[in-house]
C-alpha cells in the first residue's frame, strides 16, 4: 500500500500544472463561473479582515474612554458593510452559481462525449483505458466545482490569515511567533491525522465494496428468485463477514496511531489556548504594552491563524489527490484515435472487397486469417459459421471500427483507409448483434436522431419492412411512443423480438448502398422469423446485403455463402452447391434441419 501511493505522488510542480490545466479549461466554458469563485474569495477575505480589525478597534475605543456616539458610527459602517458583502456572496450563490454549474457540467460533458465519439472502439476493450473515461464523465463537473472551491478557500485564507498575522505582529512580535510555532504544530498533527485516515480508506475500499455487492444483491429485485431457492446467501454472508473483519484489522491498524496523535494535538491546543491567555494579561497588566483591543485580537487571532494554516496544508493535499484525476482527465483527452480517415470520397458504391485480411486483438490472439472474399452492388452473400468463427469481427473490419493486421479492404477497388471515416461508415448500414434500443421515441429510435415531419413517412416504411406495424398500431402514442421506462413510467419495453424488429428498421431506413445483418433474427421463434425474412428480402430486392448467422434458414437465399471456421473460410458457393459437397455446411444445415422433422 505504501509503495502504490507514493507510485502515486506527484512533483508540486505537476500538481500545480494539472490545476491551472482544469481551471483554464473552467475559464474556456465559464469565465463567470471562474471569476464568481475568485470574487466570492476575496469577499469573503475582505469580511475576516474588517472583522478583526474592527473587534480590536472597538476595545481599543473603549479601553481610552472614547465618546459611544464614536464606537456607535463605527460598528454603523462596519455592518453596513458587512451587510453589503455578505449579500453579495449569498446572491451569488443561490443564483449565478448555480446557473454556472448547469454550463460547467453541459460543457464538459459535451467535450467527454465529443472526444470519446472520435475514438476508435477497441480503446473502450482497454478496461484502465475504459475505466478512467467512466470516471471522467461522471465526475468531470464535480472535480472542477471541487477545485475551484479549494483554490477559493486558499486565496481567502492566505489573504486574510495573511493580514490578520501581520495586524498581530504588529501588535507584539513575541505574541505572534507564539501563536505560529504552536499552529504549525497543530497543522502537522492534522496532516498527519488525514494521511491516516486516508490511507484507511484507500485500504478500506475493497472490504466496502464487498459489503455494498452483498447488500446490493439482497435488495435488488434480480437476485431475489435465485437466493430463495439455493443457499447463496450464505456464501454472500461468508463474504460480508469477511469484509467486516477485514475493516476491524485496518481500524486497529490505523486508528491507533491517530488516537495517540490526536491526544498530542489537543495538548499543543490547550498549552496554546491558555499560553496566550497568560502572555497577553501579562503584557497588558504588568508591561502595559498591549490595550484592550490587543488582548481581544490575540485571543481571535490564534483560531484565525490556525485555521488559514490548516487550510492552506488541506488545500495543499487537495490538490495534489485532485492532481491525479486530472492526470486521468489529461489523458483521456491527449489520446488519440488509432483509426484516421482519408481525404477521399465514395463514389457510386460498386464492390467491397476482403483481399487476404487478417486480424488480432491486442492481446495477439488471431481472430482472422487469410480471409478473402468480395460482393458486388445488388448482391446477397452469407456467412455462416458457430459462435466464436470470427463473423462478427468481420464486420466490424468492414465497418473500421478496427483496422486490419494483415491484407486490405478495398471499396470500389480502393483501399478504405483513403476514404473520409465518416463518408465511408455512411456507405454501410447494421444491424448489430448486440443492438441498442435508447430512452427515445419509437420514431428517433428508428432515424437513429431527430425525426422531422418528412421523414415519418420513411420510418413507418421501415418498421412495415421489419414487419412492425401490429406492434406500432397497439402503442398508445404510434411513433411518438417512448421506449423503455427509463424517464417515464409511461414509456413501453418492448420483448426482446420486437427490439431486434426496431434495430432492423433502422438499417431499412437508412437505406445504405450496403446493408449488414448480423443475426437479424436471433430473439425470433421460426414463424415469426420466416416472415421477417420475406419481408426483408421484399425491402432489399435491389439492395446490397450480407447476411451473418449461425441459424442457416435465414442465409440459405444468398447468391454465395462462406462459411467460417476458427477465423478461416472454410467453404464457400452457393446453398445448393455447399449442400451437395457435404462438408461443415452440409452438416450444419442438416443438424439445424433435424430439429423442424417430425
Amino acid at each position: 500500500m505504501a509503495e502504490t501511493e507514493k507510485k502515486k505522488r506527484q512533483k508540486p510542480g505537476r500538481v500545480l500544472a494539472n490545476t491551472l490545466y482544469l481551471l483554464g479549461m473552467a475559464w474556456k466554458i465559464s469565465p463567470r463561473f471562474f471569476f464568481g469563485y475568485i470574487f466570492d474569495a476575496l469577499v469573503l477575505s475582505a469580511w475576516s479582515i474588517l472583522d478583526a480589525w474592527y473587534f480590536k478597534r472597538v476595545f481599543d475605543l473603549l479601553d481610552m474612554g472614547a465618546p459611544v456616539s464614536e464606537i456607535l458610527w463605527m460598528l454603523l459602517a462596519v455592518a453596513l458593510t458587512t451587510t453589503l458583502l455578505l449579500l453579495s456572496n449569498t446572491v451569488y450563490w443561490w443564483t449565478e452559481n448555480e446557473k454556472q454549474k448547469l454550463v460547467i457540467k453541459c460543457g464538459l460533458q459535451l467535450k467527454l462525449f465529443d472526444h470519446a465519439l472520435s475514438l476508435d472502439i477497441g480503446k473502450y476493450e482497454i478496461p484502465e483505458f475504459y475505466n478512467d473515461f467512466i470516471w471522467a464523465v461522471r465526475t468531470a463537473d464535480v472535480k472542477v466545482c471541487e477545485i475551484l472551491k479549494v483554490v477559493r478557500n486558499l486565496i481567502r485564507r492566505v489573504s486574510s490569515g495573511a493580514a490578520v498575522f501581520g495586524i498581530l505582529v504588529s501588535l507584539d512580535l513575541f505574541t505572534a511567533a507564539f501563536i505560529l510555532v504552536l499552529t504549525a504544530s497543530g497543522a502537522v498533527c492534522s496532516t498527519y491525522i488525514n494521511k491516516k485516515c486516508y490511507a484507511y480508506d484507500m485500504e478500506s475500499r475493497r472490504s466496502e465494496r464487498v459489503a455494498s455487492y452483498v447488500s446490493r444483491v439482497h435488495y435488488l429485485a434480480d437476485y431475489a428468485k435465485e437466493l430463495r431457492i439455493s443457499e447463496a446467501g450464505k456464501v454472500l454472508e461468508k463474504l460480508y463477514d469477511e469484509s467486516t473483519e477485514e475493516r476491524r484489522g485496518l481500524i486497529r491498524k490505523y486508528f491507533g496511531k491517530v488516537q495517540t496523535c490526536g491526544a498530542f494535538w489537543n495538548v499543543i491546543g490547550a498549552v496554546k489556548d491558555n499560553g496566550l491567555i497568560l502572555i497577553l494579561l501579562y503584557k497588558m497588566m504588568v508591561e502595559k504594552t498591549v490595550l484592550l483591543g490587543g488582548f481581544a485580537l490575540g485571543v481571535t487571532s490564534s483560531w484565525r491563524v490556525s485555521s488559514a494554516l490548516q487550510e492552506i496544508i488541506t488545500a495543499a493535499t487537495e490538490l495534489a489527490k485532485h492532481s491525479l484525476y486530472i492526470e486521468k482527465l489529461r489523458t483521456f483527452f491527449d489520446t488519440k484515435t488509432s483509426i484516421e480517415g482519408g481525404t477521399k470520397m465514395p463514389e457510386r458504391f460498386e464492390s467491397l472487397e476482403c483481399k487476404n485480411i487478417s486480424f488480432a486483438y491486442e492481446n495477439g490472439v488471431e481472430v482472422l486469417h487469410d480471409v478473402s472474399l468480395k460482393i458486388t452492388a445488388g448482391e446477397k452473400i452469407a456467412i455462416v459459421g458457430y459462435n466464436g468463427a470470427g463473423k462478427t469481427t468481420l464486420i466490424k473490419l468492414l465497418m473500421r471500427f478496427y483496422d486490419v493486421t494483415g491484407g486490405e479492404i478495398l471499396l470500389n477497388g480502393i483501399n478504405i483507409k483513403e476514404y473520409d471515416l465518416d463518408a465511408y461508415r455512411k456507405v454501410i448500414g447494421a444491424v448489430f448483434q448486440d443492438y441498442k434500443i435508447f430512452a427515445a421515441t419509437v420514431a428517433e429510435n428508428v432515424a437513429c436522431g431527430l425525426c422531422s415531419d418528412d421523414a415519418r413517412e420513411g420510418v413507418t416504411a421501415a418498421l412495415d419492412a421489419a414487419s412492425f406495424t401490429d406492434k406500432l398500431q397497439k402503442l398508445p402514442d404510434g411513433l411518438d411512443t417512448h421506449l423503455t421506462r427509463e424517464f417515464s413510467d409511461k414509456g413501453t419495453n418492448l420483448s426482446g423480438g420486437e427490439s431486434q424488429k426496431i434495430a432492423i428498421a433502422r438499417a431499412l431506413y437508412k437505406r445504405a448502398p450496403v446493408t449488414v445483418m448480423d443475426e437479424p433474427s436471433s430473439a425470433l421463434d421460426p414463424v415469426a422469423e420466416y416472415e421477417l425474412n420475406r419481408h426483408i428480402e421484399n425491402a432489399l430486392t435491389d439492395q446490397t446485403v450480407i447476411f451473418i448467422s449461425h441459424r442457416l434458414s435465414t442465409t440459405r437465399g444468398a447468391a454465395r455463402i462462406y462459411m467460417f471456421e476458427h477465423g478461416r473460410i472454410i467453404e464457400d458457393g452457393s446453398h445448393d452447391a455447399l449442400i451437395a459437397q457435404n462438408g461443415k455446411y452440409a452438416a450444419m444445415f442438416n443438424l439445424q434441419a433435424s430439429k423442424y422433422r417430425t
